[in-house]
């Protein structure tokens, strides 16, 4: 039988991280008032607040509530009166909480000029990499099904981006959206690492790209188990699933199936990266991107326009511009 010793340790293992962000809470709160340093204080604080969230809300409300929008409200709603206590206002506190100095940006040998000190929210995004990584233990403990299955998500995950890149910003311009917003969309089931930087190609907005990738993920986690089963998608039918809630909720959903579903998180997995470099390849080439452009209303007052020769004659809305720029050879869209 276990020790006194080995049952203690056991029951305060689990507690250990909650105690240590605790500690550090505390720590940082007289630093915070008499320095204005807020990182020690606002990791600690989103640490605990997603702990809460996964601790302490029972399941049956994480069904409807996810730890991810538990944990941000909570963290906005601390940091908005941590600031306010100092007399700062949400968007002053918010730009303390986040600075944009991530890793890629300390680490470059490139960069001049003074960076300024990274903040919480940064320091999770720098490890935001590491998290995709771990991703691929289920991916090795099942190497055996992905080879197996290899075709069926090559596929299906290709069609998938190719069409998610055209289909978006037309449904966007069909309802009215701005150019950039309808672009967003074009991104939206792309982990958001990969989606940052396809956006900055398509000219689309990062701050929306970023919410409908949260929250993408959050709706194909909590009601995508549900909607399978509701069109009769078996629980063992581990490749539908995988395929499905990879392509559609990327990384979100991916980690919620390790807990229920492990091989088809090992799917989900590998889905959602070949579907996402696929989306990043194809927005690297530039007929593509001007298609996209184009469908997405880019410019809606000055329109691309169709010429029925296949040589160039030039746009009927770019022709008296720099032609150099413009090129709309065989049929292809002008940037406008």
């Amino acid at each position: 039988p276990p020790s006194a010793e080995q049952l203690l340790a056991q029951r305060l293992l689990p507690l250990l991280p909650t105690l240590a962000y605790s500690l550090i809470f505390l720590v940082s709160l007289p630093v915070f008032y008499t320095t204005g340093q807020t990182l020690p204080l606002f990791l600690a604080l989103n640490v605990l607040a997603f702990l809460f969230s996964v601790l302490l809300v029972p399941p049956k409300v994480r069904r409807f509530l996810h730890p991810i929008i538990t944990c941000s409200v909570l963290t906005v709603l601390a940091i908005w009166g941590l600031g306010a206590s100092r007399g700062w206002g949400i968007q002053q506190s918010l730009g303390k909480y986040s600075t944009g100095s991530r890793y890629l940006v300390l680490f470059d040998p490139s960069r001049t000029g003074h960076v300024a000190p990274p903040g919480a929210g940064d320091v999770l995004y720098s490890v935001l990499d590491a998290s995709i990584v771990s991703l691929a233990v289920p991916m090795y403990r099942y190497r055996g099904e992905l080879k197996r299955h290899a075709f069926e998500m090559f596929s299906t995950t290709i069609p998938l981006a190719v069409l998610s890149m055209f289909i978006y910003p037309l449904v966007g311009r069909a309802i009215q959206l701005s150019p950039s917003r309808g672009l967003a969309f074009a991104a939206r089931s792309v982990t958001t690492p990969m989606a940052i930087p396809m956006e900055a190609t398509l000219q689309g907005d990062p701050g929306l790209t970023v919410v409908l990738c949260i929250l993408t993920g959050v709706l194909g986690a909590m009601a995508g188990p549900t909607l399978l089963r509701w069109l009769r998608v078996r629980d063992d039918d581990f490749i539908t699933i995988g395929i499905v809630l990879g392509c559609t909720a990327s990384a979100i959903s991916t980690a919620a199936l390790l807990g229920s579903n492990p091989r088809a998180a090992a799917i989900s997995s590998l889905a959602f990266v070949l579907y996402g470099v696929a989306c990043i390849v194809l927005s690297a080439i530039p007929p593509v991107v001007r298609m996209a452009l184009c469908l997405g209303g880019n410019r809606a007052d000055q329109m691309c326009r169709w010429r029925s020769s296949r040589l160039w004659r030039g746009c009927e809305m770019c022709a008296d511009r720099d032609l150099e720029y413009h090129q709309c050879q065989y049929l292809e869209y002008c940037t406008l």
